[in-house]
């Protein structure tokens, strides 16, 4: 299945409205729906349709999350958990519900049955391989994040795709 995208979904192309206030998201830098990183021109429909979700989600557990996680003192095994716990594996869980697990939680979840909604659930075990993927592209980042520590971000990520592989077939 191939489809038009925006071709570089991530977290910092998604703004919202500043404060807590529910807001709808404004898209920006559709640089990617046309040309690849490479600058090589891209033929129509040529975007494979779970690669800005994966992007998306890939965001949301490695930075978004982690950043809350860490604001919030939680300890590296909880985070580990919560990781193990969103992407499949049983005996993965937060040690004491907190607000990062929660955002992290309907967020992602939020974000998988959308995703359910629109294509065939076989599909969707496509979708869970290109999110492993996703996941480990983080440990070859060119420039690092400089907000997490390096080092629990590679293992998020790492976690994440460990996580994902485990069980391709699990919802």
């Amino acid at each position: 299945i191939r489809s038009t995208a925006h071709g570089d979904l991530n977290s910092g192309n998604v703004l919202f409205e500043p404060g807590d206030a529910a807001s709808l998201p404004v898209f920006i830098d559709f640089a990617s729906m046309r040309r690849s990183k490479d600058n090589a021109e891209y033929p129509e429909f040529f975007h494979l349709p779970f690669w800005d979700y994966a992007k998306l989600e890939r965001d949301i557990q490695t930075r978004l999350f982690l950043k809350e996680a860490i604001n919030a003192k939680l300890e590296r095994s909880a985070i580990i958990g919560a990781i193990r716990a969103i992407n499949g594996i049983a005996n993965g869980t937060a040690q004491a519900p907190c607000e990062p697990f929660d955002k992290l939680v309907k967020t992602t979840l939020a974000l998988r049955e959308s995703i359910r909604n629109e294509y065939a659930p076989a599909d969707f075990v496509a979708y869970r391989a290109v999110l492993a993927y996703a996941m480990l592209t983080v440990i070859f980042r060119e420039q690092p994040d400089v907000e997490v520590p390096r080092d629990l971000q590679y293992l998020v990520a790492a976690e994440s795709g460990i996580a994902l592989l485990a069980d391709p077939f699990s919802p």
